[in-house]
């Protein structure tokens, strides 16, 4: 019958393998069948800190243990199922301290600093997305701990009115050396995040630069101007001879006369038109002809 493979909470805790204990030697599994020229004798005592004799007598006991199999190449092992299960898939139980509350003193409590809003990287079934939140700083004297500086992130249910909504709450506490180890690091982040923003606008600049450049070598197309529609020509009307001094006439002697128009079928009579060589003439006899009506004219009153 082939041994069952214990499942990842079957692992105790509190064993010692070869001098090591589990959480040790869990972490050096992990290093073993990585590369195919590799020495795992020298990777198992980096790994614990020991000498290579110590690490040899660790291998074989995992071996006997049934976590890790020899292969054909000298100096090399490679992980069986029940390794592959503490490698990677057994997490060691959380150290917890209980928590021990102080009494209330009069002029000492809890006080919150500052907020800023913050984002939580969550992966949900669409992919990784940003969560909002706030991140809260203040101190906390609440509880029997030398770590008395409070970190919170807080997820209000309402986004647009954060402070009076509901809370979710996460809090960490750190001492007074680590604080201000931390907030060395965060000015060291902060330096570092605010040239990464020049670089990012320097090449933002430089590539809207470049796509203006392009967009200015392109060659243009003409504007297209909409010609105007072609319509008839308009007919032009020649005045019928004679038609023009009656009109004169009348309009000296105030009375109307009706207007004699062209006959509507077919062109007019070239006859009737005044020819355009001897314009000269005709408008001479034309004044001859108003002069004669307006004496004629005359000598009736």
């Amino acid at each position: 019958m082939v041994p069952s493979v214990p499942m990842a909470t079957d692992f105790d805790p509190n064993q010692v393998i070869a001098g090591f204990p589990l959480v040790k030697i869990r972490g050096a599994l992990s290093l073993l069948g990585l590369m195919d020229d590799r020495d795992d004798v020298a990777e198992v005592a980096k790994s614990l800190l020991c000498h290579a004799p110590q690490a040899i007598r660790v291998l074989e006991e995992l071996e006997r243990q049934g976590f890790v199999a020899r292969t054909a190449k000298a100096r090399q092992w490679q992980k069986t199922e029940r390794g592959r299960e503490l490698a990677y898939h057994w997490h060691p139980p959380r150290k917890m301290d209980p928590v021990i509350e102080r009494e209330t003193e009069r002029g000492v409590y809890t006080e919150v600093f500052d907020s800023v809003p913050c984002s939580i990287l969550r992966s949900v079934s669409e992919g990784d997305m940003f969560e909002e939140a706030d991140l809260q700083v203040g101190t906390s004297v609440e509880y029997e701990s030398e770590r008395l500086i409070e970190i919170s992130i807080s997820q209000p249910d309402d986004y647009d009115n954060r402070e009076s909504s509901s809370l979710v709450d996460r809090s960490v506490y750190i001492g007074i050396t680590d604080a201000k180890k931390f907030a060395d690091a965060l000015q060291k982040s902060t330096a570092k995040a605010e040239r990464e923003l020049v670089r990012r606008a320097a090449k933002k600049k430089a590539k809207d630069a470049k796509r203006a450049e392009i967009e200015r070598r392109k060659p243009r197309k003409k504007a297209m101007v909409a010609k105007p529609a072609r319509t008839a020509p308009k007919a032009i009307l020649q005045p019928v001879h004679g038609q023009g001094r009656e009109k004169q006439a009348a309009d000296a002697s105030g009375a109307r006369v009706p207007a004699q128009l062209p006959a509507a079928s077919g062109p007019p009579n070239r006859t009737d038109v005044a020819p355009h060589s001897d314009g000269a003439a005709k408008e001479k006899e034309r004044r001859n002809a108003l002069s004669a009506t307006l004496k004629e004219l005359r000598g009736k009153k």
